[in-house]
């Protein structure tokens, strides 16, 4: 049992470690195979990240105007990941927009430059995001961020299980070894445990909302890459979690 649950530590920890900036200060077993099934944690990892995040609203929310806080906080949270999953959403829309083929928009998505596309969407995101959740209640905006964070990871997830790699090359990408049977539940577990507490906290509308918002997240946003990419790269994995996320606040505040 203490075998089992140091595993699951490990893999939590790398999981956080390939998400974040934070630094584990612990010497951890990298494999092909652990990376991939580090990805069934990443939707706890963003619950952790959502929960920081409305712990630090709820502080600063007493000091400035609620707008100026949730910007603070969505600007820390893009501080502690590095900006990874922006800088997917980014080099996506230069790929998917700028690219003329599959090859083109590879090759776009690849330079670091960033392009009309992608600051354009960039700013369309993350402005959505504030004013989504400005446009809530105070007693709102903790669940939401916690919710929002868990299932947009949970959402890239879902393409990786489901979608292939586009790129001939870089096959040591995570989650190319696929997910074990008890990966996939951890997954459906983390998802159905917060589904639950939100049902029962905040009522089944609301939870309708949530889901529904971030599943036409995955689905507009998958759509755009698989037609012209024939599947997906870390970049697009980026893209799903930021427009799932923004999905969702959109989708719970259409149900309220």
């Amino acid at each position: 049992m203490n075998t089992l649950f140091r595993a699951d530590i490990e893999l939590f920890l790398i999981a956080v470690q390939f998400l974040t900036r934070i630094p584990i200060y612990r010497s951890l077993d990298y494999s092909g195979q652990k990376i991939s099934e580090a990805a069934s944690y990443y939707p706890a990892v963003g619950l952790c990240l959502g929960a920081f995040g409305a712990i630090v609203h709820y502080i600063v929310v007493f000091f400035l105007p609620e707008t100026v806080a949730l910007i603070l906080v969505l600007g820390l949270l893009a501080l502690i990941t590095g900006c990874f999953h922006e800088d997917g959403l980014a080099d996506m829309c230069d790929g998917i927009g700028g690219g003329v083929d599959k090859d083109a928009a590879l090759c776009i998505m690849k330079d670091s430059r960033l392009g009309t596309y992608g600051v354009t969407g960039l700013l369309f995101v993350l402005g959505i995001k504030v004013s989504a959740l400005a446009a809530f209640t105070l007693g709102y905006i903790p669940i939401l961020l916690v919710v929002g964070h868990c299932f947009s990871r949970l959402s890239a997830v879902l393409v990786i299980l489901t979608s292939n790699y586009a790129r001939d090359e870089g096959k040591a990408k995570p989650a190319s070894y696929g997910l074990s049977v008890k990966g996939v539940w951890l997954l459906a577990f983390t998802g159905l445990a917060l589904s639950v507490v939100v049902l029962i906290t905040f009522g089944f509308t609301l939870l309708t909302g949530m889901w529904a918002g971030t599943l036409l997240g995955h689905i507009l946003t998958r759509w755009q890459f698989e037609k012209k990419l024939d599947g997906y790269t870390g970049d697009c994995l980026g893209a799903t979690q930021q427009i799932s996320e923004t999905g969702l606040y959109l989708g719970a505040l259409m149900c309220i």
